[in-house]
């Protein structure tokens, strides 16, 4: 059976679509397409069709979206699975012509553009409600409904659209030895990702001196922010490393005290109940080392379950100064919590578990072609 993805925003190896679900569904069986800015090619035998990516934001909601729609039916699949909130409409006139259509909720967008400054203040509500409405309108349409994380998958439900939460956990491929990093392991802790305001890092660079560790910063930042955060008293005890390859990364979380993912209360991760649609927590759970990690609902009930890490409020650098000195001067304690998050990633918390849910999802569609 062919199967078409759609994306006119993320790039054509994005791991979610592309490594994660297209791979997955390929391994299933099935004939994949993905449509995604950028050139055209094969790639372990899923067919990547690239348009033109537009940098523009209204251009590209605009332009893209009938690019997309017209390579997708030039597929001629059974199902097409969508990924972005502006592609809806394209999703739309796919099931009036009788495809199948499933819907992939990355984000709560509605809730997202609250915090977008590209936007005027006084029309981020009218804005959010509008999506809102066009998106509960048109996706209740669909075949199906995949929501990265339970408080997207309830905004759903309340409109009474069922939908299946598929969750970024990691892929996990190879075994890791507890400990093996342990000789080399030095008093740092570390971030790897987009380097932005969300994540808190002027908070963890702030209690560096009186921690006396280090941060190894890996990842790519606005100009901006960068700057004001070498602005930072603590800067000094910054190792800023740029961007570096996946298995680089893994050598970084392995000499690390501990792994930071001090993500702020915002609306798109439900403020206070947070998200499983971020990977960072289950990255350094992965990687066997603890976890220092905002105290949303969803990451403290993992983090007390598995014993795993610690929970701090993001916005009180005393108990993330607390929280990284326990570890530091409790190695111990340290090498348990990363043992324990590396068993709860192996049992639970990988992609192995979310794929069977995708896989009979597609299974049910199928049914009904």
């Amino acid at each position: 059976m062919k199967i078409c993805h759609l994306t006119s925003v993320h790039k054509a190896d994005d791991v979610r679509i592309f490594e994660k679900e297209c791979v997955s569904l390929k391994k299933a069986g099935y004939d994949v397409s993905l449509i995604a800015p950028g050139d055209s090619k094969e790639k372990e035998s899923i067919h990547i069709i690239g348009i033109p990516q537009d940098k523009n934001r209204i251009k590209r909601i605009l332009f893209s979206t009938y690019r997309v729609y017209k390579q997708a039916l030039r597929t001629d699949s059974q199902i097409y699975h969508l990924h972005d909130p502006e592609l809806l409409p394209c999703g739309y006139l796919l099931k009036k012509k009788g495809k199948k259509v499933i819907y992939d909720a990355h984000e709560d967008i509605g809730r997202q553009v609250l915090g977008k400054t590209w936007i005027p203040s006084v029309l981020r509500r009218i804005v959010s409600f509008l999506i809102e409405v066009t998106e509960k309108n048109i996706s209740q349409k669909f075949d199906a409904v995949i929501t990265v994380s339970p408080h997207i998958s309830d905004r759903f439900s309340k409109k009474g659209i069922k939908t299946t939460v598929i969750s970024n956990f990691p892929i996990i491929t190879d075994k890791i030895q507890i400990g093996a990093g342990e000789e080399g392991r030095t008093d740092s802790i570390c971030f790897a990702g987009g380097i932005s305001e969300q994540w808190m890092h002027h908070n963890v660079i702030g209690c560096l001196e009186q921690c006396e560790v280090r941060y190894n910063l890996v990842g790519k930042g606005s100009g901006g922010y960068m700057e004001e955060l070498k602005k930072e008293k603590g800067w000094e005890r910054v190792n800023y490393l740029g961007v570096k390859p996946h298995e680089e990364v893994k050598k970084i979380y392995a000499r690390s005290l501990a792994g930071m993912a001090l993500n702020s209360y915002n609306a798109n991760v439900g403020y206070k109940t947070g998200t499983l649609g971020n990977t960072k927590l289950f990255e350094y759970m992965e990687a066997g080392i603890p976890v220092i990690c905002t105290d949303f609902k969803l990451w403290k009930k993992i983090i007390e379950e598995w014993e795993c890490g610690i929970c701090v409020n993001p916005y009180n650098q005393h108990e993330i100064i607390e929280a990284i000195l326990t570890l530091k001067n409790d190695t111990e304690k340290a090498k348990k919590m990363g043992e324990n998050g590396r068993k709860a990633a192996e049992e639970k918390y990988n992609w192995e578990m979310e794929e069977k849910k995708l896989i009979e999802l597609y299974g049910q569609i199928e049914l009904r072609v």
